[in-house]
């Protein structure tokens, strides 16, 4: 599998809703048959425009978008 420390790079990247886009992972650990894996930003803003920006933490469970 995966050593501690590889980055690997999707493309695409599929989400549960059917979006997709390149995304990068590093892999965190390995316990056998599972990785565990940290997800890295992104350098651009991919807040749909149908949520308010505000100051502090933006959060909508309906659409996975916890920042």
């Amino acid at each position: 599998m995966f050593a501690p420390g590889t980055l690997i790079y999707f493309t695409p990247f599929y989400f549960e809703n059917g979006n997709f886009k390149n995304k990068y992972f590093l892999v965190l650990a390995n316990t056998g048959n599972d990785i565990i894996v940290a997800s890295l930003p992104t350098s651009k803003d991919h807040i749909p425009d149908s949520i308010i920006k505000k100051h502090g933490c933006i959060s909508n469970e309906s659409m996975r978008i916890n920042l």
